[in-house]
């Protein structure tokens, strides 16, 4: 009976009763015999209400999917910030690491040239002095030479005579 009764008011056969259909339904029935048109009205207001109950329950359901996954996203994201906030620690300290090894090793190579530079620098100096020394001594012989007579003596030597 029910098919037959969805079958008449759906007047296109598109399997669904649009606003229109359920109108001139209702309109057909006014115009018959008020004790089916009655029954009629209370089986669609029953069918509406079934399907209105369906609706409620399916769409508590999907409320209540929709917060475990919104429940569940927020503990990922809260993991992937964790995540991030450890990573970028870790880089950082990695980094400060790797600047600290740099430094260090740029901090010995500049001790080693250094320490090479100042060996140039004394072994010049050395060689400075010592030559300036050489010249200083020869300068003071050339300049007591000058001033003293030689005496050569028996075996051709010059020696230098001091005046009594």
């Amino acid at each position: 009976d029910l098919q037959q009764l969805f079958q008449i008011v759906d007047r296109d056969g598109s399997g669904g009763i649009d606003p229109e259909e359920f109108i001139e339904a209702m309109y057909r029935l006014k115009n018959t015999e008020s004790k089916t048109a009655t029954k009629f009205v209370k089986h669609i207001v029953t069918q509406l209400d079934h399907r209105a109950g369906h609706i409620e329950a399916s769409l508590s359901k999907v409320q209540s999917h929709i917060r475990s996954n919104e429940s569940a996203l927020e503990r990922h994201i809260s993991e992937v910030k964790d995540n991030v906030v450890e990573n970028t620690e870790s880089i950082q300290h990695r980094s400060q690491e790797n600047i600290c090894q740099a430094l260090e090793m740029h901090r010995e190579n500049t001790k080693a040239i250094v320490k090479q530079a100042c060996s140039e620098a004394v072994e010049v100096a050395v060689n400075v002095a010592a030559e300036t020394t050489r010249h200083l001594v020869e300068a003071a012989i050339l300049a007591m030479d000058k001033k003293e007579p030689k005496a050569i003596d028996g075996e051709g030597h010059s020696s230098a005579r001091r005046s009594e």
